[in-house]
């Protein structure tokens, strides 16, 4: 989704009678997997009512196997006692939850397809102030013949690929909410961080960061909101690995913009933004990297 398609779509303010809103929303999931691999996401809204997710570029379009984003645009009515709304055959229906549903077609067959499920029930939270969605805890089953095709991507790699979407788009308003919704998933699981995934974190990183700062994006705002994303990481002596060539290449690879763009680099940094992370202690650790 670019961001002319984001302001196109726009239907926030639409009034469709004088308490009932028109509103566009937008869904994400990540997912590893081949460029030719065929298969469909699909939300399942009151569980008969389905919506397909359409995929996005590459992150990385050198690899076989890469992350997706894949992303559903769903139009809303919403009414002055917030209660949502589909318009489904010719008329509004009421919605409560939805769940998601991987499927795939069947090799030599063209409409038997096999089903994976993730059987959480979801809500749409806030809708009438929230316009994107970035999915951290999908998870399709394996079904009684096998798993699913493509894999999950790693939960805190998920932080850098979201937030390097953002940035390739220049959608830097919507990072708040990203990391919003992001802290409420890692307090809600209780989730934690171990070497591994500090590394996979990194590795995704650097492998993707040429996509996140093409040469047409705000070279300092994408520092900036580079900084807040590693501040969000829990980060302890356990967790911590200096030795990581993911962790110094990363780091080397910015380090030398961010001395040469500190001044506007901070000057851009609001009052409201330090409810995110300690920016400036962010940078110290990028410097401390740096010098081991």
């Amino acid at each position: 989704m670019s961001k002319e398609n984001d302001i196109t779509n726009d239907l926030d303010q639409q009034m469709i009678n004088p308490k009932q809103t028109s509103r566009t929303i937008y869904f994400y999931i990540l997912r590893n997997t081949t460029v030719d691999e065929k298969f469909k996401i699909k939300a399942y809204f009151n569980n008969d009512i389905k919506y397909t997710f359409n995929r996005a570029e590459v992150f990385d379009e050198k690899k076989n196997n890469s992350p997706y984003i894949y992303c559903l645009e769903l139009n809303l009515i919403i009414d002055d006692q917030d209660r949502l709304y589909i318009n489904y055959q010719n008329g509004l229906v009421p919605i409560e939850h939805y769940r998601l549903r991987l499927s795939r077609k069947i090799p030599q067959t063209d409409r038997t397809f096999r089903d994976y499920n993730d059987d959480t029930f979801r809500y749409i939270d806030n809708a009438r102030f929230t316009k994107h969605y970035f999915l951290f805890d999908v998870n399709f089953a394996k079904n009684f013949v096998d798993s699913p095709p493509g894999e999950n991507v790693p939960f805190w790699s998920q932080l850098c690929l979201y937030t390097f979407y953002l940035l390739h788009y220049q959608m830097f308003d919507h990072f708040n909410i990203l990391i919003d919704q992001f802290k409420k998933v890692v307090q809600d699981t209780n989730r934690t961080l171990i070497r591994e995934e500090f590394n996979d974190f990194f590795q995704s990183c650097i492998t993707h960061l040429s996509y996140a700062i093409p040469p047409s994006t705000d070279q300092t705002m994408a520092e900036k909101l580079i900084i807040c994303m590693t501040g969000l990481l829990p980060i302890i002596k356990t967790n911590f690995d200096l030795t990581s060539h993911f962790v110094i290449n990363f780091t080397l690879a910015l380090i030398d913009d961010i001395k040469e763009h500190y001044d506007n680099l901070f000057s851009i940094v609001s009052v409201g933004d330090w409810h995110l992370v300690d920016i400036r202690k962010s940078y110290d650790s990028i410097v401390k990297i740096c010098r081991c």
